[in-house]
């Protein structure tokens, strides 16, 4: 039967069909818009389609900051982000679509379930390498989180939603005043704070401590029972150190984790390549700079 987008408050009448794609089922739904599994007219391929809300048609800063997800991240072109493919507006809906991964994010993967501490390395220094990448074309993320990383057939992890992502050197802020921006148990205290114009590659590596962190413990780095809780979390106290919930985590790991998740961004990694570097260090058993005086218990732990 025809699959009824009000039903997701993005138009006013059923429909089936969006600008030469027709919606099989909803896949995923988050405050930037609902993603559809879909495929295109044209040639039978099967796509991810991700609308904007309607709710968000009357909200020109919304409406914006769905364009410059789109726009941006049709810039990134790499094995480890999700490709855009086709970015339109049909009936006043504007959308675009995506490789389809089929795969399970990293919050299904990990959530309560730490991962084994060489596959935690190993995924989240593909996902800083594709990160790095963005940053190279001037293109932040800053919403980093579990589910917001899909992991192929193959295993590989892709990096997807450039919702929140911005250009350096773009000065605009598209974000609406006193909006709160990114996941509350993984965000940079920065971001909490409200100092988006102080954001930049050190906020990224924030985030790719706090998806080291959630694989090797199967938790956030500030979880809470309530948002405002996790947001004083993130802006007043350390993480738990990674070893006190799974004493099996080798310590150079945690130092690399708890280093990218420091408050300061001045004591975090300088860029996600180099956090990926010591990750690479770690997982074949040489010493990490950042983490000398403490060889006794390095990587031979992995």
């Amino acid at each position: 039967r025809d699959h009824c987008v009000t039903g997701v408050q993005t138009c006013a009448l059923p429909i089936s069909s969006l600008g030469g794609y027709r919606l099989i089922r909803e896949l995923a739904r988050g405050g930037m818009g609902t993603v559809w599994v879909a495929q295109r007219a044209t040639d039978g391929a099967m796509v991810a389609l991700k609308l904007l809300p309607h709710s968000f048609g009357t909200d020109p800063s919304r409406l914006a900051r769905f364009r410059a997800e789109a726009t941006l991240a049709a810039r990134l072109v790499h094995p480890g982000i999700v490709a855009i493919r086709d970015i339109g507006e049909h009936a006043g809906i504007p959308f675009f679509t995506m490789d389809l991964v089929e795969g399970p994010d990293l919050g299904m993967v990990a959530g309560g379930l730490p991962m084994p501490a060489r596959e935690a390395a190993r995924v989240v220094r593909q996902v800083a390498l594709a990160v790095h990448f963005a940053h190279e074309q001037g293109v932040l993320h800053r919403d980093i989180k579990p589910t917001n990383v899909l992991l192929g057939p193959d295993g590989e992890p892709r990096v997807t939603d450039f919702g929140l992502a911005r250009l350096l050197d773009d000065d605009a802020r598209l974000t609406a005043t006193g909006e709160t921006m990114g996941s509350p148990s993984f965000m940079a205290p920065e971001l909490v704070a409200g100092q988006h114009k102080a954001s930049g590659v050190r906020t990224d590596v924030h985030g790719l401590g706090g998806l080291l962190y959630f694989c090797l413990t199967g938790r956030a780095p500030f979880a809470a029972e309530s948002v405002p809780a996790a947001l004083a979390k993130a802006m007043e106290s350390r993480p738990v150190p990674p070893r006190e919930w799974e004493p099996s985590v080798p310590a150079s790991l945690e130092w690399i984790a708890l280093r990218c998740l420091a408050r300061d961004p001045s004591a975090r990694y300088a860029s996600a390549k180099a956090m990926a570097e010591d990750l690479e260090r770690a997982m074949v058993g040489e010493p990490v700079p950042s983490y000398a005086g403490r060889s006794e218990e390095h990587t031979s732990e992995l």
